[in-house]
């Protein structure tokens, strides 16, 4: 987790250290990623794993967001080992058309490999999403969405971790009953994406 201190008085013969950090990891995303609706934000699945791989994280996740090349910073400073991407689900959801979903995927998977591509990279497809059993998008089923997102990803190098297996598929884990984990389901997430990460 990363907090920057902007200023900090001492006194007598006290003194502050800054605690190294093993890794550093990048995670970009769409909300899910963000933490939304964690009721305690430090319980977010991005939170989780700094704290379990004793990690500095800088978190760019947009909640609605989706894949844009355009929100990537290239003048950004920050130096990752690790660079998660999580997106899919609103792309799903509001991409006009099937081909704007590839395009617009393969072109922020291109540029993420082009600035990091000697770091590790990672893709989190699509966790579980409650009520698109049957329904059809623009883009088409989710489930042949969320398939079509692995195979790009993969295609361009990134370590793919199912999204589907990270959370249980039950409403209970979700804040909203279909889209966003609560504090439960984001422990379940963290533990399973950890485990995960631990073997790439």
């Amino acid at each position: 987790m990363r907090t920057d201190i902007a200023e900090i008085v001492l006194e007598d013969a006290s003194f502050a250290e800054p605690i190294p950090m093993k890794t550093k990891i990048l995670f970009l995303g769409d909300s899910i990623t963000q933490g939304y609706d964690a009721y305690h934000s430090s319980l977010s699945y991005a939170n989780r794993i700094a704290r379990a791989l004793d990690a500095d994280v800088l978190n760019q996740a947009i909640g609605g967001e989706i894949f844009d090349e355009g929100i990537i910073d290239e003048a950004l400073s920050y130096d990752p080992d690790t660079v998660i991407v999580a997106y899919g689900t609103n792309d799903w959801a509001l991409q006009p058309s099937r081909e704007a979903f590839l395009t617009a995927a393969d072109a922020f998977f291109r540029r993420v490999k082009a600035l990091y591509g000697n770091r590790k990279l990672v893709y989190i497809s699509p966790i579980f999403r409650g009520g698109v059993e049957g329904k059809c998008t623009a883009v088409g089923a989710f489930g042949d969405a969320v398939e079509a997102l692995k195979k790009l990803s993969s295609l361009h190098g990134f370590h793919l971790v199912d999204g589907f297996t990270l959370t249980p598929h039950i409403e209970d884990f979700f804040a909203d009953k279909d889209l966003h984990p609560n504090d439960l389901g984001f422990a379940f997430y963290a533990e399973n994406l950890l485990s995960a990460l631990k073997k790439i």
